[in-house]
Formats: C-alpha cells, sequence, structure tokens
C-alpha cells in the first residue's frame, strides 16, 4: 500500500472528495463509538442492575439459610425436650410398675394373711358349732332324762 498524504495528489476535487470521505468515515465511526459507549454505560447499567438483584438474592438466601437453621435449633432444642420427657415418662412408668408390683405384693401378702385368720377364725367356728351341737345333744339328753326321772318322781310320789 502506498502513503497518500493531500500534498501528494495533484488533484484538489479528488482531495477534497478523499477528505469528505474521510470526514463521513470519522462521523460514522464517531456514532458508532457514541453507539458502543451507550450500550457500554446499559450494559453497565444492567451489570449493576443484576449485581442489585444478585445482591439482593444473596441477602434473602442469607436470612432464610439463618431462617433455616433457627428452625433446626429449635427442632433439635425440642427433639432434645422431647427425648427428655419420654425419658422420665419411661421412668415414671417403671417406677409405677414396681409400685404396683409392691402394692400387689403387699395386698397379696395381706389377702392371705386375712384368708389364714379367716380358715383360723371359721375352724374356730365349726369346733364352737360342734361343741354346741353336742352341748344342744346333751341338753336333750338331760332335758329327757330329767322329764323322764320327773315322771317317774311324779308316779312315785303322787300324791293322794
Amino acid at each position: 500500500m502506498t502513503n497518500l498524504t493531500l500534498s501528494s495528489i495533484s488533484d484538489p476535487n479528488l482531495t477534497e472528495s478523499i477528505i469528505n470521505s474521510t470526514h463521513e468515515y470519522i462521523i460514522a465511526g464517531e456514532e458508532q463509538l457514541q453507539q458502543l459507549d451507550e450500550d457500554v454505560v446499559d450494559a453497565m447499567y444492567d451489570s449493576n442492575e443484576i449485581k442489585d438483584m444478585v445482591f439482593n438474592e444473596n441477602s434473602e438466601l442469607q436470612d432464610a439459610i439463618v431462617s433455616v437453621d433457627e428452625i433446626k435449633m429449635n427442632a433439635t432444642a425440642l427433639l432434645n425436650t422431647t427425648q427428655q420427657n419420654l425419658y422420665t415418662v419411661n421412668q415414671l412408668q417403671d417406677s409405677a410398675k414396681q409400685n404396683n408390683d409392691t402394692a400387689n405384693s403387699v395386698a397379696l401378702n395381706k389377702l392371705t394373711e386375712l384368708l389364714n385368720k379367716y380358715q383360723s377364725k371359721l375352724s374356730e367356728v365349726q369346733k364352737a358349732k360342734q361343741k354346741i351341737a353336742s352341748l344342744q345333744s346333751e341338753l336333750e339328753e338331760m332335758t329327757d332324762n330329767f322329764s323322764e326321772a320327773a315322771k317317774k318322781y311324779k308316779r312315785c310320789y303322787k300324791t293322794p
């Protein structure tokens, strides 16, 4: 490519044409630069909006993470409390079962003791009934003997 300068061109129309053409290229280039500049500004504006949206989303995500952590801590505390309560309930059930077993054992022993006393008293009552029956039998025999003796006495000592 040859180096052209305006002084090396002898035709003034051609020089003017080159100048006009160059000027148009420069204006077109400036317009393109202006458009690119505007596009860059728009892209920067869009980029800033995206950064703000990402920042907001990140903040919301951090808040959600904190909320999830709080929920997890509360759930863990509730689980621990529930496990402790369950352990306490189990202990109370075991204690109640032991108390019930002890009460049943004591009641059974008391009932056995009362049954033995009842059987002993029943035996005494049966012996007493037998004694009463024996005494009644003796009394009847004595009454019969007395009645017979009185009849004999009356016969022997009848008064005229």
